[in-house]
């Protein structure tokens, strides 16, 4: 007697593979549903934000020298926290070229109301510009030089010092890479400090450099 041919239970086979087409697609959405919720509350912090950086930007010289103590201080801190979660997301493929370079020109335009705040109020405040760039064949140790960098601000934080972390994507189309040109950025990661270049530096290395 030959082998006996199994008949396949094709509606079994179908209901499975719709189950799992089904499961599948309620991933991809709920995964959509939180990247579009967490890009737009980060639209609405760089919003908030903006909002501060506005006031101070409408005030005279004098003005501006009292305000900006106890704005600063906000700004700080929520942009930082700001660009954890930009990373975070970024590291995840999530985040959209549009929300990046809203944050840059954020980043910028912070940048420049604390270097007025330096030249005109006396504020005591170290800038670091650090350019990278998420392509893998472009920079390898982007990553732990972005891990160097916080290590680096959380010691002099518990130090009292201040210090100022201006992250930039320099093969983003846009600010990113406007700024990159700007500054005559070629290879990354580079680190601008007082208007000298570098390139990987370990958290020894930086310390040394912003004494």
């Amino acid at each position: 007697m030959g082998d006996q041919i199994k008949k396949i239970d094709y509606p079994f086979f179908i209901s499975a593979l719709i189950i799992t087409i089904v499961i599948f697609s309620s991933g991809y959405m709920i995964g959509w549903y939180f990247s579009e919720k967490n890009n737009n509350e980060i639209i609405d912090e760089i919003n908030n934000i903006n909002s501060l950086l506005s006031v101070l930007q409408i005030l005279h010289a004098e003005e501006f020298c009292k305000f900006y103590p106890y704005i600063i201080s906000k700004i700080e801190t929520n942009s930082w926290k700001l660009g954890e979660k930009l990373q975070y997301i970024e590291n995840q493929g999530r985040t959209e070229d549009r929300l990046k370079n809203l944050y840059f020109e954020f980043q910028y335009r912070d940048m420049t109301i604390v270097k007025k705040a330096i030249s005109e109020c006396k504020f005591e405040t170290k800038i670091v510009i650090y350019f990278y760039t998420n392509k893998p064949n472009l920079c390898q140790t982007c990553n732990a030089q972005g891990f160097e960098l916080s290590r680096v601000r959380n010691i002099l934080k518990e130090q009292n010092q201040s210090i100022r972390i201006y992250s930039f994507d320099g093969e983003l189309e846009g600010m990113g890479k406007l700024l990159a040109n700007i500054y005559n950025v070629t290879s990354y990661p580079t680190i601008i400090y007082n208007n000298k270049k570098y390139g990987f530096l370990s958290k020894d290395e930086l310390l040394n450099i912003l004494k």
